[in-house]
């Protein structure tokens, strides 16, 4: 090798050593920054969370929420309707569900009110929930509720993963008549199987 080739691959070398250098710099200074950044949202969050609304219905009804004008609410907004639903009992949760479902006027509340019953239902103890399970049971098997509620409560089941879910799911399926019902149950009940396992 001759003496200009030794020179140009220290040469290369020192430059390859120089930006992994920098480069290197400027990712731990662009990391502490995210860091940061990430310490200060956690600070607010937890500023939000004190101004929960209590457990009353009509708090988390005079929330600010008003489905007509589409992403009119924070996240922040959102979440903390959210938890207010989560502190709520479950059979709470139900009947503002079906409240929701009677009027048909307020889908994305009802949404709320869906995957808080969805999630309590998870959540809860069985003893806790024994008496949800009863009205929910009882509503999937009365003649006079809508086939698109009852439809809309079996998936709200069988995202639940409980075992209830399941046997309620696995009873109603046998007094049912109604076609697109029974497959929406036969769908959430192996979705569930599946998940129980």
């Amino acid at each position: 090798m001759k003496n200009s080739q030794k020179g140009f691959a220290l040469v290369l070398i020192i430059a390859m050593v120089a930006i992994l250098t920098i480069g290197g710099g400027v990712y731990i200074y662009l990391s502490k920054e995210v860091i940061k950044s990430e310490n200060k949202s956690d600070s607010s969050k937890i500023e939000n969370d004190t101004a929960i609304p209590s457990k009353s219905t009509s708090s988390i009804h005079s929330l600010p929420f008003d489905s007509r004008t589409g992403d009119s609410l924070s996240v922040a907004e959102r979440q903390q309707y959210y938890d207010a639903l989560l502190k709520l009992d479950p059979n709470t949760i139900f009947t503002l569900w079906k409240k929701f479902e009677e009027q048909n006027d307020e889908p994305r509340r009802q949404g709320f009110v869906s995957i808080a019953l969805s999630d309590k239902l998870t959540m809860s103890s069985e003893n806790i929930n024994a008496p949800v399970y009863k009205n929910i049971a009882s509503f999937l098997t009365d003649g006079n509720n809508k086939i698109g509620s009852k439809i809309y409560l079996v998936k709200i089941l069988g995202q639940a993963e409980t075992a209830p879910s399941l046997q309620i799911l696995l009873d109603v399926s046998n007094s049912q008549k109604n076609s697109e019902l029974l497959i929406e149950i036969k769908i959430s009940i192996m979705k569930l199987q599946k998940k129980l396992q």
